[in-house]
């Protein structure tokens, strides 16, 4: 019998069985054990407003829902908590908690979190404790106290008196979503100076939520909610809720999530408040917003899921200003930056160029809409495509006029129908024009546009089904005389059906979160110096922000708590003094524990540098450090990757590569030192997937993983080291589950295959102490005196690196050859004796 499928919500459901031999079994029927009786008569006859259950094995957390993929309505709250949890056993035991939904990939029904908070609406958590269903008994005490703080944590949410106070009730709360979900329409919730670690869902009440005096600016600046950064600090969104301006928020200072505030479906009052990140906001629902600082302002144009404004410079990747659907470019088509109708444009030569977008969405499913501008193009060519289905956007095949081959499927049986016919136009969008054409799809109505103007209607019951990507320019099947000779600009895919009213409005102007100058920039203080620009910031993220592609940036000293995205731009990004070890130990981006410090998902290639600077503090499924995906391939040179961790794999970096067309991305890492990094599974230093890693002169040293790879794992591909060092890696130094690695002048811990490698101690300096620089007989630098110690041993890594690698600017004498390890090569290598 397994208790946690008897509970009386979805009983019967997922991974719930009716044998009474498996160790799933579910009980005759809801409720029948003793034991989900006794919980139940408990809960029921008390006023709960958090669960939790233990149960084992993990180690994970669970939270609603288990019954089904789809999150509760409470998910950002819970979601907010469960990371809470996660970091406070993390900083007591070292312990990587993990999120179960996501770890496990299975579902499960009649359990106790999904009866709690379905039936009663009670947060509710569930911990897999342990590595084993029966932990061994030396494990009992240690696993108490690791748990321990998150448990307190809970309980803490849930104590009265705790400084937020319903004036309308009297009661007093310590968690801010507790006082709302318990509140009534029009109360008024007051808040005193603290630090609120929470993520809040106004949950389609109008109330106020204000500080103790919002025209007290130190009261406003120590009256703090900080959410994480996964979700929206504060979150009103519904069909009904502030349209009339009777929500409020006043005189608080919300940080921490992105956005800061999200008012899609909803127009508050936001008064006398600090907002450290956007106000997001649909069209038609903008926010009254009076006596507020914000660092970003924003708009979300109603239901757009997709949106390449085709604006860039250069690069193979056309990127989503809205989400992550990146497009990646097929053939040689040209960018104009200024020469498209809305910002730049993209060029195809109507043979093989196009474009190649993930799968945005089933038009048989709802109602959407799909805009673009074009220029020029041929009779029969596509504008956009869903491949092997349908070509959503074209110009007909015998006159250029507008029109789609988004059609009526057949139907099957005895009054079995043929597909209907496609819907055209009499208007022409090939005579070398500008012209914005569209397609709505509005319940039973298929609807072309041309410049904002319906110019064909009819009416259909559904539309054909279809999962495939998107083509932006080519056909759906690619095939020769679709593809597009023309100019594109401003793609948009939008999730419902705009009206007419909406269409005519839709901006001809680029549309993104822009950074509100006259707050960032600061030019006597700003530590963040864009040198091509001639700006100054105080933030990387709004540094970034601003930048175009090829932008210099450089960061003076000091540590820049933030998790950092290039966004798909070649930028060169440095500190003040790459070359400099004790710069790059000053110049920190530290993480906040809650996703990758440094993100590269744009397609980002040789021309991105990241140089000088020393990476912690990350936490992530992937890439605690680096996370270097969706065919991004930089150059990241003299950086220390230090203390990082991954769920998953790669806890110092995490490189899923892949290649474009026949040619495989070679990411490069050169005189980096990662070290002391973790992964939950595999590749504590380094994972390397589907890429040709180039890895020179860097050493690995104290990463660790539970299963595989402490130092490298390489789950495919085929990475290249010369150089390097790896010790002290545990439970080994590399490991290959698919592909090949080569090898070469490096010292790897256990012995390596390979020309010129050795197995032996690099006696480094001082590794408890994180100085990797390598003992000498002939003078070792000493980071801390600046000064050249002498020692009394020679490590062996000493002029062993590849003869044909320049000896660069290693000091006299230096034998001429090159060291091995991060400092080889560099101005602070180890003398030779």
């Amino acid at each position: 019998m397994d208790l946690n499928r008897n509970y009386g919500y979805a009983w019967g459901g997922p991974d719930a069985s009716p044998n009474t031999s498996q160790e799933n079994y579910r009980g005759p029927s809801a409720f029948s054990e003793p034991e989900t009786q006794a919980v139940r008569d408990l809960v029921l006859a008390d006023d709960f407003q958090l669960l939790m259950s233990y149960h084992s094995y993990g180690p994970q957390i669970y939270y609603p829902w288990g019954y089904t993929w789809e999150p509760c309505a409470d998910y950002i709250p819970m979601s907010s908590m469960f990371l809470k949890m996660r970091n406070l056993i993390r900083e007591k035991s070292g312990a990587i908690y993990t999120d179960w939904t996501a770890q496990n990939g299975y579902l499960i029904g009649g359990d106790t979190g999904d009866w709690s908070y379905g039936e009663l609406g009670i947060y509710s958590f569930g911990i897999e404790l342990s590595t084993q269903f029966i932990p061994a008994e030396s494990r009992i005490i240690t696993t108490c106290e690791e748990n321990l703080p998150a448990a307190l944590y809970l309980i803490s949410l849930s104590a009265e008196n705790g400084g937020i106070e319903n004036l309308a009730t009297g009661t007093t709360y310590s968690s801010i979503q507790f006082a709302i979900n318990e509140a009534s329409e029009g109360d008024e919730i007051v808040i005193n100076p603290g630090l609120y670690q929470e993520n809040i869902l106004f949950k389609s009440k109008n109330l106020t939520l204000r500080s103790k005096d919002p025209n007290d600016p130190d009261i406003v600046g120590s009256t703090v909610i900080e959410g994480v950064p996964q979700h929206q600090s504060i979150t009103m969104s519904s069909s009904r809720d502030s349209r009339d301006g009777v929500c409020v928020l006043d005189g608080l200072t919300v940080t921490g999530g992105e956005p800061g505030i999200s008012c899609r479906d909803a127009s508050p009052i936001i008064r006398n408040c600090f907002i450290a990140n956007a106000i997001e906001f649909s069209e038609g629902y903008e926010p009254i917003i009076i006596d507020c600082t914000t660092l970003i302002t924003g708009q979300v144009v109603p239901a757009l899921v997709a949106y390449w404004s085709l604006d860039e410079a250069e690069g193979i990747v056309a990127h989503d200003s809205f989400f992550d659907n990146y497009a990646y470019i097929v053939g040689d088509p040209v960018w104009l930056p200024a020469d498209g109708k809305v910002g730049g444009a993209l060029q195809l030569d109507g043979i093989d160029d196009y474009l190649s977008a993930p799968f945005i969405l089933n038009p048989a499913n709802s109602d959407f809409s799909v805009f673009a501008w074009i220029k020029s193009g041929a009779a029969g060519q596509v504008i956009l495509s869903q491949a092997g289905s349908a070509n959503w956007l074209m110009a007909n095949a015998i006159d250029g006029t507008m029109k789609t081959d988004l059609k009526e499927p057949a139907t099957l049986g005895r009054t079995r129908t043929p597909p209907g016919p496609p819907l055209t136009s009499s208007t022409v969008v090939i005579d070398g024009d500008w012209h914005r054409v569209g397609f709505v799809r509005d319940g039973i109505n298929r609807i072309l546009y041309v410049d904002d103007i319906e110019v064909a209607r009819d009416t259909t019951t559904n539309l054909e089904a279809a999962d495939g990507g998107l083509y932006i320019g080519a056909g759906k099947d690619l095939d020769t005389g679709t593809f597009f000779s023309g100019l594109i600009d401003d793609v948009r895919i939008y999730t419902r059906a705009l009206n007419a009213e909406e269409i005519g409005n839709l901006p001809s102007y680029p549309i993104s979160f822009t950074a509100d100058s006259g707050e960032i920039e600061s030019p006597t203080t700003g530590r963040i110096k864009n040198l091509t620009a001639g700006k100054t910031y105080n933030n990387i993220r709004f540094a970034i922000a601003d930048a175009l592609q090829g932008d210099e940036i450089v960061v003076s000293e000091g540590v820049y708590e933030e998790n950092v995205d290039f966004k798909g731009k070649n930028l060169i990004f440095r500190s003040e003094d790459p070359n400099d070890p004790s710069v790059v130990a000053s110049t920190v981006i530290k993480g906040s524990e809650q996703g990758s410090v440094v993100t590269f998902s744009g397609g980002e290639h040789a021309s991105c540098v990241l140089a000088g600077f020393t990476i912690t503090g990350g936490n992530a499924e992937n890439g605690g450090g680096i996370y270097c995906g969706n065919k991004s391939a930089p150059k990241i040179t003299n950086c220390i990757i230090t203390n990082n961790s991954a769920t998953m794999g790669g806890g110092g970096i995490y490189i899923e590569g892949g290649s474009i067309g026949l040619v495989q991305l070679k990411p490069e890492l050169t005189n980096c030192t990662i070290i002391n990094n973790s992964a939950y599974v595999a590749g504590g230093g380094l994972y390397n997937q589907f890429s040709k890693t180039i890895l020179t002169n860097c050493t690995f040293s104290g990463n660790s993983a539970d299963s595989f790879g402490g130092g490298i794992y390489i789950g495919s591909g085929s990475p290249v080291l010369t150089n390097c060092i790896l010790w002290s890696d545990m439970p080994d130094e590399m490991t290959i589950f698919s592909g090949t690695s080569v090898v070469t002048y490096s010292d790897v811990q256990g012995g390596w295959s390979g020309e010129g490698n050795i197995d032996a101690d690099p006696l480094f300096a001082d590794s408890d102490n994180s100085d990797y620089h390598l003992k000498s007989q002939a003078g070792r630098w000493n980071s801390n005196s600046r000064s050249w110690l002498i020692d009394d041993i020679t490590s062996q890594c000493i002029d062993a690196g590849d003869p044909s690698s320049p000896v660069s600017d290693e000091p006299a004498p230096n034998g001429g050859r090159i060291n091995m390890g991060a400092y080889g090569g560099t101005a602070e290598a180890s003398k030779s004796p």
